[in-house]
């Protein structure tokens, strides 16, 4: 009996060994992903910083909407008559939706 419990803690043991191995691996192939993909979000970075750092915008129009439960607002934010920014907030009976678009070479 005890030879039965031993050998069952050790299969026990043992599998968490490989499972906390394999989270392991995962993660640090995780990072490798990020780093090659930080060159390419760096100009989306830096676009994000500029439009946030924009305290007077020369046109902002608001839009009301009426496709959720309580309604909601679309914003458009002009900077020179070029859009830069789009503020989607919409009104739910249990919370609210709010989406925010940077504009970059005009997509």
């Amino acid at each position: 009996m005890k030879k039965t419990l031993l050998l069952i803690s050790f299969i026990i043991f043992s599998s968490f060994n490989v499972f906390a191995q394999k989270q392991k691996d995962y993660k640090s192939s995780e990072v490798i992903i990020s780093k090659d993909f930080e060159n390419k979000l760096d100009p989306i970075k830096s676009n994000f910083n500029r439009i946030n750092s924009i305290k007077i915008w020369s046109k902002i129009k608001e839009v009301e909407t009426d496709d959720s439960t309580e309604g909601g607002f679309i914003n458009y934010y002009f900077l020179n008559d070029k859009l830069e920014k789009i503020v989607v907030r919409k009104f739910g009976e249990s919370g609210q939706y709010l989406a925010e678009y940077y504009l970059l070479n005009d997509k």
